[in-house]
């Protein structure tokens, strides 16, 4: 025989309302997003980078992809490319020259056994890093540091260290004028690892 109370709702019933409003309590509680996919990589396109500050215009921008050192980035379309896999170069120009070499953002890689950024920078340099103010920024998910006029290169340029697995990718600017930088905070803002 099933019992109600005054309102004429049987003892069950309320106890399943109840369960159902403390199970979506908790659910809420927890954060549950019930737009997400089950698929455990479903995070793996988002951008974790620190450097997304920019105003450029990026729709007709091509993705470079480097397979050697799973990374990608995407570049302006009209950019040429040069090097490949350790020293990777896009220019604004096609025929680069050093008396007018254009617009230029590297990466370049090397091998990376120092305990850290500021060790190997005082060893390859000879100079502080803190001379050179460093911030320290996330490329997908990993540490890096920015510092702007790196030694023995030129006042005007900026470079982002970023060390991974035994090896430190250098991304360096030059000239850091100000589409140069917005071409670069662009690109660094979209480098994925992919492996």
């Amino acid at each position: 025989m099933k019992t109600f109370n005054s309102k004429g709702i049987s003892t069950p019933a309320i106890l399943l309302i109840v369960v159902v409003i403390v199970l979506a309590g908790w659910l809420v509680w927890w954060g549950v997003d019930w737009n997400s996919s089950s698929n455990e990589n479903s995070n793996a396109n988002k951008n974790t980078n620190s450097v997304t500050n920019t105003n450029i215009d990026m729709s007709d921008w091509t993705t470079y992809e480097n397979s050697k050192y799973d990374y990608r980035v995407e570049r302006p379309s009209d950019w040429f490319v040069f090097g490949e896999d350790d020293n990777v170069i896009f220019s604004s120009v096609e025929n680069r020259d050093i008396k007018s070499p254009g617009n230029e953002i590297g990466i370049f890689v090397e091998s990376f056994k120092s305990n850290s950024v500021t060790e190997w920078f005082t060893e390859k340099n000879s100079h502080e890093i803190e001379d050179y103010s460093p911030e320290n920024i996330t490329l997908d998910g990993f540490p890096a540091v920015k510092i702007n006029g790196a030694p023995n290169i030129s006042e005007n340029n900026i470079e982002i260290y970023l060390p991974k697995d035994n090896i430190l990718f250098i991304i360096q600017v030059i000239p850091a004028n100000s589409d140069n930088a917005e071409v670069f905070n662009g690109l660094i803002s979209t480098f994925q690892f992919i492996g």
